[in-house]
């Protein structure tokens, strides 16, 4: 949703959600669990796969400042104005989340860590979803545009527990 917002802005806003969808990149690889089965779900669970996605998310971060160096400032004013709210409601979630991934001994709180990272990526989605809605130009812009995302959001849930339901089998 990230990269759709980029694809309808430009300037500070455009290098702002293109941040944000290399974050949530890196969030879906952390979150990302699979068995070693073959030589790609094996490098997927190692840690060399941790330092190449950390290089990579690097060189394109740098990349992009070095050739947009005249948007860093006005992004730097968004992400410490009031505006950016939504992203600390979502960011306090996440830090919510890290403390019981920390105390991670008892079944309860690693429920409580996975409830708050849903609930952080979940409010990143609707707030990329509102980003793509508000833009004129954008073309999921319609009445149906609020059905999408239940649809999307639902969709998400339900995957979850299916997917759930067939590791605990």
């Amino acid at each position: 949703m990230f990269f759709a917002a980029a694809a309808t802005l430009s300037g500070a806003e455009r290098m702002f959600c293109i941040a944000m969808a290399m974050l949530g990149l890196v969030f879906f690889f952390r979150e990302l669990e699979v068995d070693k089965v073959g030589p790609i779900t094996t490098y997927l669970e190692s840690k060399s796969h941790r330092i190449h996605e950390a290089l990579v998310v690097a060189a394109v971060a740098i990349g992009y400042m070095v050739f947009r160096w005249s948007l860093v400032g006005s992004v730097m004013r968004f992400v410490f104005s009031k505006s950016a709210w939504p992203f600390y409601v979502a960011s306090i979630l996440l830090l919510a989340g890290a403390i019981f991934d920390i105390l991670h001994g008892s079944v309860s709180n690693q429920i409580k860590e996975e409830i708050f990272e849903c609930l952080s990526y979940l409010a990143l989605l609707f707030i990329a979803g509102a980003i793509c809605y508000q833009q004129p130009s954008a073309a999921i812009r319609s009445k149906s545009a609020n059905f999408l995302m239940v649809v999307v959001t639902v969709s998400l849930f339900v995957g979850a527990c299916w997917l759930t339901e067939l590791a605990y089998r």
